[in-house]
């Protein structure tokens, strides 16, 4: 029998000071962008959204994929290419640090519909409120 083993992780990271530089159709861009990048590099993103200064990635790691790496690899290819568009100043970056949620199986569906709703949920609340509600509780979304 051979098993496979899958680790779902969704993490966030932001533009460097946290400029809100990913207006919704550059962020529909650069999202569609994203996957296709990681695919080439045979990296497996089941969702990608965001808002103006950051991104939300549900990712799908096989066992021998290294987070950081992803990430890193991830953020460095966006930014390039965004730089390279130049539909951002030529100084964009992503801030260095990122944040990285383990997900059961059983809530990606629930982190897809999370990531899908990132518009309406920032209506509300800022990236900081964002991400101290995952602190407190310690899960992969915010209960609505």
């Amino acid at each position: 029998m051979q098993l496979t083993t899958f680790l779902y992780v969704h993490v966030i990271w932001s533009v460097a000071g946290r400029r809100p530089l990913l207006k919704r159709t550059l962020r529909r861009v650069l999202c569609a962008h994203l996957v296709k990048m990681a695919e080439q590099l045979g990296i497996s993103i089941i969702s990608a959204d965001g808002h103006d200064d950051h991104v939300h990635v549900l990712l799908r790691l096989h066992a021998v994929q290294h987070l950081m790496g992803v990430v890193r690899q991830l953020q460095a290819g966006t930014a390039d290419w965004l730089r390279g568009t130049r539909m951002v100043p030529e100084d964009f970056a992503w801030d260095e640090g990122f944040m990285a949620y383990s997900v059961s199986p059983s809530a990606v569906k629930q982190v897809e519909e999370y990531l899908a709703n990132q518009e309406l949920y920032h209506q509300a609340k800022s990236l900081d409120q964002e991400l101290e509600v995952f602190e407190k509780a310690g899960t992969a979304a915010p209960k609505k």
